[in-house]
């Protein structure tokens, strides 16, 4: 009799650890993997908008998953007159909960200045 409830132990134990093995696997996989591989920057450019200069343009989706959250970061130098400085920094626009196979639009978070050289640096996804 004790020999069959170690058997039934084990049993229970071993499809146990598969269960959570298999579960929690696939959700620490796919929070840890690099999503922003799944994304396409489809284009952009600069637009005129609200008394500002914009940082526009699209990304794709190709994976069969939703992301989240995604960031496009631009670099940027800027420079304010004829005998200034060129100044460089970052530029970003942010896009949230784009479906698998979705093409969504995105706007820098705020104005770039008119005359400033911007160039595509990476995208970040969750």
């Amino acid at each position: 009799m004790k020999l069959w409830g170690g058997i039934v132990a084990v049993l229970v134990f071993l499809a146990l650890r598969w269960y959570l093995n298999d579960t929690y696997g696939k959700v620490v996989g796919a929070a840890t993997s690099n999503r922003a591989e799944c994304l396409s920057m489809l284009g952009s450019t600069t637009n005129e908008q609200d008394g500002g200069t914009y940082i526009v343009g699209s990304v794709r989706n190709n994976c069969d998953h939703p992301i989240l959250s995604v960031t496009v970061t631009f670099k940027m130098q800027q420079g304010y007159g004829p005998n200034s400085q060129w100044r460089e920094g970052n530029a970003y626009a942010y896009v949230s909960d784009v479906k698998a196979g979705e093409t969504r639009k995105f706007k820098s978070a705020i104005p770039v200045g008119k005359n400033s050289i911007i160039r595509f640096d990476k995208i970040i996804a969750y």
